[in-house]
């Protein structure tokens, strides 16, 4: 059964097996079936899911060499932090630190890989957790990566978007089809289907 009954619109097409989107994060993301959807939303390219459950800022590094480094991704989603609540709280200027020495790790594994970052849920409206995405959006920024609010995808209405796409490409506005699939549209149709099947996991209930 499909996750979704409309399909997405189209991307352009990835015909080398190195032009791969990587999802890399935790338990959040792991509960994706990224396969299922690239099917429903008529990807293209390739997708895959490197998420663990115990994903940290603390072992990203290592975690990403075993799960996801040898996919040699073009392209990289990342979910870092719902793991790490108890650390921002304590000392954010350290979760910023192991933060940005991540970024530094995967741009000396693939100086040409594109980088997304992506906030962590917060469905009781957690201060901490504000906080916390506050401070990775200010991450992609410095470090020149592209920055994922969740919150886009619990707003966005699939079905619309797909309409309005189909009468652009219709009428001859193809241009999305000569450059390389979208990062911020590629993870809005992937943490889409968290919020679609009410699949969000109150992780950070206890935080402040």
């Amino acid at each position: 059964m499909k996750a979704f009954d409309f399909d997405f619109y189209r991307f352009p097409k990835v015909e080398k097996a190195k032009d791969m989107t990587v999802l890399f994060g935790g338990s959040t993301a792991k509960v994706i079936p990224v396969a299922e959807l690239c099917k429903s939303f008529g990807f293209n390219f390739k997708v895959e899911n490197a998420s663990l459950e115990n994903l940290s800022i603390k072992n990203a590094k290592v975690q990403f060499k075993h799960a996801a480094e040898s996919l040699k991704a073009e392209a990289l989603i990342v979910q870092i932090g719902e793991n790490d609540i108890e650390l921002f709280k304590s000392n954010p200027t350290e979760f910023d630190s192991l933060y940005l020495d991540f970024i530094s790790y995967l741009k000396s594994v693939n100086s040409k890989m594109r980088i997304q970052l992506v906030s962590i849920c917060n469905p009781t409206a957690s201060q901490t957790i504000g906080d916390m995405n506050r401070h990775i959006k200010a991450i992609a920024s410095s470090e020149r990566c592209e920055f994922f609010n969740i919150e886009s995808a619990k707003l966005w209405k699939p079905c619309s978007t797909t309409a309005a796409a189909s009468f652009l490409y219709r009428v001859g506005f193809d241009s999305q089809l000569t450059v390389k699939h979208p990062l911020y549209d590629t993870a809005k149709a992937l943490f889409s289907y968290l919020y679609s099947e009410n699949a969000i996991v109150e992780t950070h209930r206890n935080a402040s």
